[in-house]
C-alpha cells in the first residue's frame, strides 16, 4: 500500500509510474479524500476540545448551584455528542474508501 506522504512528496513520479501502466492518474482523487479526512479530524478535535471545556462549565455552574446554566451547558454536550456522531461516521466512510483506493492499487 502506497503512503500518502510518499505520494504527496513524489507526486510527479508516482504519476509518471501510474502512465508506465497506461493507469490513469488518481493523485488529485487520493489528495482531495486525504483533505477530506484531515477536515474531518480537525472538526472532530475542536468538538471534542469543545466539550471538554463545556463539561467543565457544567461542573463550576453546579458548584455555584446555578442549575439552569448547567442545564444549558447539558443540551450544548448532547449537541456536541450529536455532531461527533456524524463526523465521525462520515470519517470512518471516508477513511474505508481513502484506504480501500490506496490499497487496491497496483505498484508502479
Amino acid at each position: 500500500m502506497y503512503d500518502i506522504i510518499w505520494i504527496r512528496e513524489y507526486n510527479d513520479t508516482f504519476e509518471k509510474g501510474r502512465k508506465s501502466r497506461n493507469l490513469a492518474p488518481i493523485s488529485d482523487q487520493i489528495f482531495t479524500l486525504d483533505d477530506k479526512r484531515r477536515d474531518i479530524i480537525n472538526k472532530l478535535q475542536e468538538f471534542q476540545e469543545r466539550r471538554n471545556c463545556v463539561s467543565k462549565e457544567i461542573g463550576i455552574a453546579l458548584k455555584l448551584n446555578n442549575i439552569s446554566k448547567s442545564e444549558e451547558l447539558k443540551h450544548e454536550v448532547l449537541n456536541i455528542k450529536s455532531n461527533l456522531d456524524i463526523l465521525t461516521e462520515e470519517y470512518r466512510k471516508i477513511n474505508i474508501e481513502f484506504n480501500n483506493l490506496l490499497s487496491c492499487m497496483p505498484n508502479t
